[in-house]
């Protein structure tokens, strides 16, 4: 697209709680107020002429924004929470927490300084240990699972994948020993 990120995320930051004027206060429910939310921003991304990259970024960011303000005020951030929160938000999820810590210095800086750690934890999550937390490389293929485990393919392979991927990224699994020890204790639950 024309725009740079640091354009996206200010008009994001300016869009966040569109939600709130397009939903009546009848039915304010939280995903309401998302779901409107995104929909306008992405209403006014066309209407602004943004890229269809654009359009889904500043859609996703005033989607997700509030799950980021709710991980950020956190008394701690746990390894799954970060995994299920990028798994989410993918790339954007970083711009969605920059917009939740700005929202929450203008709405209650009592605590800013708590939500700018969780924020920064947050962020380090995706920037440095990606790899780690965020998106592991498996352990185990679905080749492996249709081979190994003389499984058939289909949607129970992914769903398995996504399994093992999350219990990477949340330590549980570090080996391929583990991997396949878990896989098959997955398996006889089936």
């Amino acid at each position: 697209g024309e725009r740079t990120r640091l354009a996206l995320l200010k008009c994001a930051g300016l869009l966040h709680d569109i939600g709130m004027c397009v939903v009546p206060a009848s039915d304010r429910s939280s995903v309401a107020i998302e779901d409107r939310g995104a929909d306008a921003s992405r209403q006014l991304a066309r209407a602004w002429r943004c890229s269809n990259v654009e359009g889904s970024f500043l859609e996703t960011v005033v989607r997700v924004h509030a799950q980021a303000a709710g991980l950020i005020r956190q008394a701690a951030l746990t390894r799954r929470a970060i995994y299920r929160y990028y798994r989410r938000t993918g790339e954007c999820g970083v711009d969605a927490v920059l917009v939740a810590l700005a929202h929450g210095l203008v709405e209650d800086h009592s605590d800013w300084s708590h939500q700018a750690e969780m924020s920064a934890e947050l962020i380090a999550a995706y920037l440095w240990r990606r790899d780690e937390m965020v998106q592991p490389k498996l352990l185990l293929t679905g080749q492996d699972l249709i081979e190994d485990f003389q499984q058939s393919p289909g949607p129970h392979i992914g769903w398995l994948l996504e399994r093992l991927e999350e219990a990477q990224a949340v330590g549980k699994v570090v080996t391929r020993e583990q991997a396949v020890e878990v896989v098959r204790s997955w398996l006889h639950e089936l």
